[in-house]
């Protein structure tokens, strides 16, 4: 059985937050990746072969970035072109053109997001795929419920109506999500969503709670093969695995500002 990893990240940057991965670290996994024989695909492939069996290659590997930062186009995708991979940016759609002003007030530095003429312009790319990240970037589960409705129903029909294709995926801001957060993703028409739970995929999984694996400002090249599974922790992982289960909430990057 294939298990599909779902790399986490946020800004691609020198500042040393957590949350930001420095360019040249970034450019070093991608040619660990590439050389290692992983094939980078989209959230539809995942899709399709959790819900459908479709074939995937042996080695699969999923490229997120939350958010919508400016720097994912600006030195992420020549990485990712050199190196052969596609990946898919979650746009917080209410905050384009500005920065990262939801979390202005915990002292989080504020960087750039894309403007959407540079998502637009972006989207001509086939290895950039736009998906929803709400608008406002809220923590879902501490709004009323025809208010996260309009949060996932509003993202995706702007992502829709600017670039002309349909929006499929989503991803919880903070990986906050409940049992109402979640049907209320499914019921706008999303094929996936994804959370900031630490895991690996596989099929049975639940397609609006993937798992991801959060890739941090201080992990090095081998902690990086290591949450990839090579060779795979095994007793980390089921135990991780059963931590995010028991806790109900996210691991890792839910719990920060982010």
């Amino acid at each position: 059985m294939i298990r599909v990893p779902i790399l986490m990240y946020h800004a691609v940057d020198d500042d040393p937050a957590a949350a930001c991965v420095r360019p040249s670290r970034f450019e070093e996994q991608m040619a660990y990746l590439s050389k290692a024989g992983y094939v980078s695909v989209d959230l539809d492939a995942v899709h399709d072969y959790l819900s459908q069996g479709a074939t995937l290659p042996q080695k699969p590997i999923v490229i997120t970035f939350d958010d919508g930062y400016r720097d994912n186009v600006e030195i992420a995708y020549p990485i990712l072109k050199k190196y052969g991979m596609c990946a898919t940016i979650y746009l917080a759609t209410g905050h384009l053109g500005y920065s990262n002003r939801w979390n202005a007030g915990d002292g989080v530095a504020q960087r750039p997001l894309l403007t959407w003429e540079e998502v637009c312009s972006a989207a001509g790319n086939p290895i950039l795929s736009f998906q929803a990240h709400t608008c406002s970037h809220p923590k879902l589960t501490r709004i009323p419920p025809d208010q996260v409705r309009e949060e996932l129903g509003r993202s995706k029909q702007m992502i829709e109506e600017r670039l002309g294709r349909e929006c499929h995926h989503f991803a919880y801001p903070y990986g906050d999500y409940d049992d109402t957060v979640r049907d209320a993703a499914e019921e706008a028409g999303f094929l996936t969503a994804c959370t900031t739970r630490w895991g690996h995929n596989r099929p049975g999984d639940d397609l609006f709670s993937l798992y991801r694996i959060g890739v941090r400002n201080g992990d090095s090249l081998r902690d990086f093969k290591r949450i990839l599974g090579e060779p795979p922790p095994l007793w980390k992982y089921y135990w991780l695995r059963l931590r995010a289960k028991v806790a109900g909430k996210p691991d890792g990057d839910g719990k920060s500002a982010w």
